[in-house]
């Protein structure tokens, strides 16, 4: 058999750091939130970093407030170093805060990012962002007219997408996914399962050949009410009014949830992960 050239393996090599480095083009869309009157749910992006990093790297980009959280989304033990190395090109779940307004969702609040010196909005987008959101996005969520005039030291609000809706009377937790090339429809829909009818639905694609790589999809991910529950509070530990709101329970029983959620859940993840 001829064995591959030196060049020729250095030429794809290079092709393949090139596609990690440099993300292909997105579409970027906000995701359809037709939930009236809610206050902020919770939502994860699967974030895939161009460079080698670290969750204390991706805990300060995205503006989370704890550690924990990152690391309860990922499946992690609260041990977890935050200094532990992230590869590049590997999916991290980042949770983040969605409200809903005008029939879509975007992040509430976060992340916020602060303008460095040669930054510009769509290698902000592209490069810091995943390719989650585009440069007229964040040029809208910051009232920036002409996005080639941006300060260093600007802070800017990065509209993520997300969605609070429910899917078939079901309560979810919406995940934005970013289509890499070769991904298809069936196969999105298998690894996250979910039906393949439902994922072109609520993304609004009439025929699954349409898929485009670079384009984010929302994918419902399902689970029980207990979950929703503990995952609600666990990422938003110091919120006892929307804890009153979303479950109709006081804010003086929201309060003492929370600080039992905070002495029980480690202990109850350390131990999951330490025996099975």
């Amino acid at each position: 058999m001829k064995s591959t050239s030196p060049f020729l393996s250095s030429l794809l090599s290079l092709v393949l750091v090139s596609l990690l480095r440099y993300p292909l083009p997105s579409t970027a869309s906000p995701f359809v939130c037709a939930t009236p009157k809610t206050p902020t749910c919770q939502s994860l992006i699967g974030y895939i970093p161009i460079n080698r990093t670290t969750y204390a790297a991706l805990k300060s980009l995205f503006t989370i407030k704890s550690i924990r959280t990152l690391f309860s989304a990922n499946d992690l033990p609260p041990s977890t170093r935050s200094s532990t190395s992230i590869p590049a090109g590997s999916v991290v779940r980042i949770p983040i805060p969605c409200s809903c307004l005008a029939g879509s969702g975007s992040s509430s609040g976060r992340p916020i990012y602060v303008v460095k010196a040669g930054d510009g909005l769509d290698s902000i987008a592209r490069n810091n962002f995943g390719g989650f959101v585009t440069y007229q996005d964040i040029a809208k969520a910051n009232n920036i007219s002409n996005p080639n005039l941006i300060e260093v030291g600007e802070r800017l609000l990065i509209p993520m997408p997300c969605s609070c809706d429910p899917v078939d009377g079901e309560s979810v937790v919406h995940y934005a996914h970013f289509v890499v090339a070769g991904s298809t429809v069936a196969s999105i829909a298998e690894d996250f399962g979910v039906s393949q009818d439902v994922l072109l639905r609520i993304n609004g694609i009439k025929d699954p050949k349409d898929l485009l790589a670079g384009q984010v999809l929302d994918v419902p991910l399902r689970g029980s009410f207990a979950f929703s529950f503990l995952y609600y509070l666990f990422l938003d530990p110091q919120n006892e009014l929307k804890c009153r709101e979303k479950f109709s329970i006081d804010v003086l029983t929201c309060s003492f949830l929370l600080l039992l959620l905070h002495l029980l859940l480690p202990l109850v993840i350390d131990f999951v992960y330490y025996t099975l």
